[in-house]
């Protein structure tokens, strides 16, 4: 994995951690650092067979699939897609519940010996107690 898709990894991961603190926010290509360096518009071409986007993505590597399909990025982004104004508390908990899978999943793509980011000591006091409460 180069250095790049690595630091871009540990980035994507700390935005699901922050969505698994409660944090909700809308993910997609733009404002994931992953989709920044594999999935580019500069990478499609008009024919579906030579669309190169994901191609080089960890996620597309384990999964075999574009697009983030067959992770738990789906289920959290259909919250966000068609519920996002009207979510219950019930629907905030499932998208914690997927988040914090999603931020999981990418953990396991970490390389050896690379550590994600922390999450920050605001967002911590907000999503979780960590048994100081």
């Amino acid at each position: 994995m180069s250095p790049d898709t690595a630091q871009a990894l540990k980035e994507s991961a700390l935005a699901w951690r922050i969505r698994a603190a409660g944090v909700i926010s809308k993910p997609n290509a733009e404002n994931c650092p992953l989709c920044k360096l594999h999935n580019r518009p500069e990478q499609f071409i008009t024919f579906k067979e030579n669309d190169a986007r994901c191609l080089q993505c960890p996620i597309y590597l384990k999964t075999g699939e574009r697009f983030c399909e067959g992770t738990p990025y789906k289920h959290y982004n259909n919250y966000t897609r068609w519920k996002i104004r009207n979510l219950s508390d019930k629907d905030i908990a499932e998208m914690k519940i997927w988040a914090d899978q999603e931020y999981r999943f990418l953990l396991s793509l970490l390389p050896e010996g690379v550590e994600p980011y922390e999450l920050p000591e605001s967002l911590t006091i907000l999503g979780e107690n960590n048994g100081n409460n």
